[in-house]
């Protein structure tokens, strides 16, 4: 008998979601390699970042691994380079000296 995934808070599929369940307002719970289609990440690249304990954080149920997609929204927005304002003239401003 095959296992089955975790339940799901709106009862979707997992394979449904895609970057959906990123931006539906619910959390869900990915597979390592939904995460990394996701991430576009090697499953390699994936599984080092969490043998070192890096984020992003997972989430362990026996011996299954998962990702909250609330965990992998906030990894991708704590490493998002923000680009400083720009003036009139296109260039980016610097702080004022």
């Amino acid at each position: 008998m095959g296992r089955s995934n975790p339940p799901l808070t709106n009862g979707k599929a997992q394979n449904d979601l895609g970057l959906a369940g990123l931006h539906d307002g619910q959390d869900h719970l990915l597979t390592e390699r939904e995460a990394v289609q996701l991430l576009r990440l090697s499953l390699g690249t994936l599984r080092r970042h969490r043998l070192l304990r890096q984020p992003p954080t997972w989430v362990k149920l026996g011996a299954r691994v998962f990702y909250k997609t609330s965990d992998i929204q906030s990894w991708i927005n704590e490493n998002t380079v923000r680009l400083e304002e720009q003036s009139d003239t296109g260039r980016a401003t610097r702080g004022s000296r």
